[in-house]
């Protein structure tokens, strides 16, 4: 599209890279020459570790291979468009012909993102070079802080005076914290003229707004609030709140056909920032070719020589979007809208408008009359199950829900285009410390993975011809981070493994072959280190995004990469963890010194460190002692190589306080006797809480005088530290009959059993027995309280997982029995008792492996017991005959029956494979800081009964019945290859044992036999059937690989 005379409003310039493109043919040709010679050597390696780590660094360097073809189709061409701002103004003759701008402003956190940066965001749009009239601003805040909106309404007074002094003097930046922050004082003018006036009138009204935003932001709810406005706020959930409207809402007040999508951290630098963007949005004669524009992310405040490798100058975070036009008119539009955005009607009436041309001419109506239009459009329900949020609105389901989005609109057939203004057109915050940077580098290689196995990935999209290869290509630079760590990762521990395996991955150096791998390792450095000099930075600038790429790839990427893994098989899900934005006074004074903190996210780093701290002390020690000196040149390169770049982590070794680590250390006193743990008023507070009963809100009460047995017991002791406290084994109402689902421990109740518990009664009673307390089991007849037991088998997974999750969190605890009897706190019996409930989740793992072994003798014709013929076989076969032959007695006399027994003896295998083993998992997964604990709470069923399904074993398509389907396949297959031995006669007494372990597996797995034959929630899932068969088919493969 033409400016005014006919010029256009942008340009597109092609800069020449002939000497660039050579360097980068020499490269990728000695990289393929490098994998033809692995490819060569590998026929005559000998097997074992040699041929091993050979083809481990050949795979390794196949994929680094990829990731520079990826890179290369980035830099074979530089293209940039210039823009023409005055031609844009020259050709709209008034400010009502701009077309109109909404500008979207997102925070979520008011302690990570201080209430202050949102501010001079906000304040920084508003005094923009564009027309008032034209241009809304909107603020998102999904942490619903009353903190926040407080301090956009004190903003909004400051910016009557703030705005006309940007723009009558014609100030360049546009935020009042950086522009007073290089403007320090007005003396460069004449004290006495207007502007040194203004200035100073300014900046006191600019300083007496951030006290007043910092003493309110001391305090939950700002003093200053009326009822009315704090209702709204009062009494909803930091993540989890209906829609609550301050504001107008874009697409029902201003419906600009234009928007711009910001950061709370990213003010306007330069005024004429949407001026650029219009140019490149409407300076195409084909819409398409503009579909949304990107600026760089730049940074306020940036860290000298960038110390993180955070200050990414081409990574796009800011982004402009450009509806599409239509093409059908107002033929068919209502009904063409109903199915965009379903049932929401102000939103369908809003588009309407905005599709019959009345995008600059909304109807008149005040603002209170269109709030509750705007709480409509904002809750967000027009996304579901409509077109709109299929096809037009954001994409979710990711970290990254902006690269999806931006995915779908390229497949759609959009083009963007980047934006590189003089002076950069917004400024941001980047992380000034380590853990700062982690989180945010996790979120982002989570989010960015979590983009690639979508809908909208980008391989589909361009097999499917709706984007190209090389868009398609750039994509992937970015999505492949998280999977990047793994063959880096890998990469950096071979050298180290061939020196102490006395192996090679390199050619001596005294060999011809060995210049090929030195020839890539230098030139691409030196190309890398051209492209950082070319752009104006610094030799120590290169090095530290060269450490930090290592760095970063070994600690975030590698646990985002987990993160997605354990979100695809249904153990967690994964967290967006905001990143800490520094307060706009400036970076810490250990902004650039390289800190750490108790994450486990820095375990896999400092074990590549000392990894190759040792291989590089015994390699040189090999050289020194004239060994072979020539050997393992290139090893130990490498391994130098990897210390230097892991540099901070030597040096974290030798310092201390955060420098090294840190380490979060309470301390607690308890007052008085157990249940009054109080530090203020003790005496008050222990003649109100002398006792105190404490109930699930499912246990009702049962028998009348339960509160006299209860005092019988504490009060009946000569010493009242022989009865701390009282306990009522659970007992359950309207229980299932036989007990399917082994939930209703009748056993433990009548030996006076604990039973399982949440994590906090258990530590709180291993804190108050610790303390030389006692308690007391009560059981009177009839039952004191009756609960709910699960009636379904999901319902049991869910308790049993929390239950062996906070169990083994106690044991893990400072309340842990074991730190208390070694400390003569706690009897040694106390603690044994302790210990049969606190190792549930810590038992999957031996009896998931035992489960395993009868199966895995059969397919490798090896065995655990004696043959049948054999004297020593009546020993095995004993222990597993009289203990069972105990259990059923034990049942019997508790008058249970024979089918109750079975039942709590099958669901006792099937549990510990499931609920136990993913409670160990979700422990490990917190000890390694790599997710958080969930509660998850069991569903209560209702009090008119359990529902027609209760007792009949369900499934659902959670990946917590993938261990038992798996142990299911894996040992019918072993029978069913025993039997047939057996039958061919090959040797009838061997693998009896094995043979009736396996046998004893399926039958107590028979629920999950029958769901291989059953359909709905009876059935297994297909998914679940075709994961665990997978599993199962690499198990055997492994099986007779190691046989042979």
């Amino acid at each position: 599209m033409k400016g005014s005379g006919g010029l256009p409003l942008q340009e597109r310039v092609e800069h020449p890279n002939t000497v660039e493109r050579l360097f980068l043919c020499i490269h990728s040709v000695l990289i393929l020459c490098l994998l033809l010679y692995r490819l060569a050597v590998l026929p005559e390696l000998p097997g074992g570790v040699a041929f091993g780590v050979w083809l481990a660094a050949f795979l390794c360097e196949c994929w680094f291979a990829f990731i520079w073809v990826l890179s290369l189709n980035c830099k074979w061409h530089f293209i940039e468009h210039k823009t023409f701002p005055d031609r844009l103004l020259q050709r709209f003759k008034s400010s009502q012909e701009f077309p109109a701008m909404d500008v979207f402003v997102t925070t979520a956190d008011p302690v990570m993102e201080p209430p202050i940066i949102t501010v001079n965001t906000v304040l920084s749009i508003l005094a923009v070079d564009y027309p008032a009239s034209k241009i809304a601003c909107y603020v998102s805040d999904d942490g619903c802080s009353p903190i926040t909106f407080f301090s956009l309404i004190e903003a909004s007074k400051f910016a009557h005076s703030w705005v006309p002094f940007c723009k009558k003097y014609g100030l360049e930046c546009r935020a009042p914290f950086n522009y007073f922050s290089l403007s320090q004082t007005g003396d460069a003018h004449d004290p006495s003229s207007a502007f040194h006036q203004d200035w100073k009138e300014t900046k006191g009204a600019y300083e007496e707004l951030v006290k007043k935003i910092a003493e309110e932001a001391k305090k939950s709810i700002p003093d200053k609030f009326s009822g009315d406005e704090f209702s709204d706020f009062a009494r909803v959930e930091k993540r989890n709140h209906p829609s609550i409207v301050k504001a107008r809402v874009s697409g029902v007040m201003t419906n600009a056909p234009f928007m711009l999508n910001l950061d709370c951290d990213m003010f306007v630098n330069n005024p004429k920032a949407l001026y650029h963007a219009l140019c490149l949005l409407l300076g195409f004669e084909f819409e398409t070719r503009s579909g949304f524009v990107q600026f760089p992310q730049t940074f306020h405040g940036a860290l000298k020589d960038d110390p993180y490798g955070n200050q990414y100058k081409v990574l796009n975070k800011v982004r402009y979007s450009k509806a599409p036009r239509s093409q059908n008119g107002r033929c068919g539009m209502e009904e063409a809208l109903a199915a965009i955005f379903g049932r929401n009607q102000p939103l369908f009436e809003s588009a309407l408008r905005a599709g019959r041309a009345l995008v600059d001419h909304p109807p008149s109506q005040t603002l209170s009359s269109s709030l509750e239009a705007a709480i409509a459009v904002s809750a967000c329900d027009y996304e579901d199950n409509t077109l709109w949020g299929k096809q037009i609105g954001w994409d979710y389901g990711s970290t990254a829900e902006d690269v999806m989005t931006g995915c779908r609109i390229h497949s759609s057939g959009w083009n963007s285009i980047a934006c590189l203004p003089e002076p950069p057109a917004f400024l941001g915050a980047a992380p000034s410390t380590g853990p700062d940077t982690m989180v945010q580098q996790k979120r982002w290689a989570t989010g960015l993975l979590e983009a690639l196995i979508s809908r909208r990935n980008p391989v589909k999209a361009t097999l499917r011809g709706k984007l190209q290869l090389r868009q398609c290509m750039v994509y992937l630079i970015f999505l492949l981070w998280a999977v990047r760590s793994v063959p880096e990762l890998c990469y950096a521990i071979l050298p180290a493994l061939c020196i102490f395996t006395n192996t090679s991955i390199f050619p001596k150096i005294t060999d011809p072959e060995f210049r090929l791998p030195a020839a890539v390792f230098i030139i691409f450095n030196l190309y890398i280190l051209v492209e950082y000099l070319l752009c104006g930075l610094s030799v120590r600038e290169w090095w530290n995004n060269q450490r930090m790429a290592r760095i970063v790839s070994s600690t975030a990427w590698l646990f985002g990469l987990l993160a997605v893994l354990l979100k695809m098989f249904g153990i967690s899900e994964t967290v967006f963890e905001l990143t800490r934005k520094d307060d706009l006074e400036g970076a810490s004074t250990e902004a650039g010194k390289f800190i750490f903190d108790s994450s486990a996210i820095y375990v896999p780093a400092t074990t590549l460190l000392f990894v190759n701290l040792a291989a590089l002390a015994l390699g040189l020690a090999k050289v020194v002692m004239d060994m072979d000196a020539t050997a393992n040149v290139g090893e130990l390169v490498c391994c130098a190589w990897v210390v230097m770049s892991f540099l901070p982590f030597v040096k974290g070794l030798f310092r201390c306080g955060q420098h090294v680590g840190s380490r979060s250390i309470g301390r607690e006193t308890i007052l008085g006797p157990p249940l009054t743990t109080c530090h203020v008023e003790e005496e008050i507070l222990l003649q109100i809480f002398q006792n105190m009963l404490n109930l699930d809100c499912d246990m009702f009460v049962n028998y009348p005088k339960v509160m006299c047995h209860a005092l019988c017991l504490l009060l009946g002791s000569e010493s009242e530290t022989r009865s701390g406290f009282v306990q009522f084994p659970q007992t359950f109402h309207g229980a299932l009959k036989d007990d399917p689902y082994g939930n209703q421990y009748k056993v433990s109740t009548k030996i006076g059993w604990d039973y399982g518990s949440t994590t906090e009664d258990v530590m709180t009673g291993l804190r108050i027995q610790s303390s030389g307390w006692n308690s007391i089991a009560s059981l009177p007849e009839p039952p004191a309280f009756l609960g709910a037991a699960p009636s379904t088998g999901p319902d049991t997974m869910v308790q049993q997982k929390r239950w062996a999750t906070g169990l083994l969190e106690a044991l893990i605890s400072r309340r842990s029995p074991v730190k208390a009897t070694v400390r003569g706190k706690l009897q040694l019996r106390q603690c044994m008792v302790y210990l049969v409930l606190l190792l549930w989740a810590v038992r999957s793992v031996p009896e998931l492996c035992y489960a395993i072994l009868p199966a895995f003798c059969l397919f490798t014709n090896t065995s655990i017991f004696p043959k049948i013929t054999d004297p020593e076989f009546k020993l095995a076969a004993a222990v597993f005959i009289i203990f069972n032959v105990y259990t059923l007695v034990e049942y019997l006399l508790c008058g249970l029956s024979l089918r109750e027994w079975w039942n709590n003896q099958r669901m006792a295998r099937i549990v510990s494979s499931t609920a136990w083993l993913f409670g160990l998992l979700a422990v490990l997964l917190k000890v390694f800081g790599i997710s958080e604990m969930v509660f998850e709470l069991t569903r209560k069923d209702d009090l008119e009964g359990a529902s027609p399904e209760a007792g009949k074993f369900i499934f659902d398509s959670s990946a917590i019945y993938v261990p038992a389907t798996t142990l299911l396949f894996v040992n019918m297959t072993a029978l069913a290859l025993g039997l047939a031995k057996m039958v061919m006669e090959m040797e009838a007494a061997a693998n009896v044992g094995e043979l009736a372990c396996c046998a004893w597996v399926v039958l107590s797995f028979l629920p999950f036999v029958k769901g291989l034959f059953r359909r709905g929630q009876h059935g297994i899932p297909w998914p679940t059937i075709c994961k665990s068969g997978t599993v199962t088919l690499i198990f055997v493969c492994l099986c007779r690989w190691f046989s042979n």
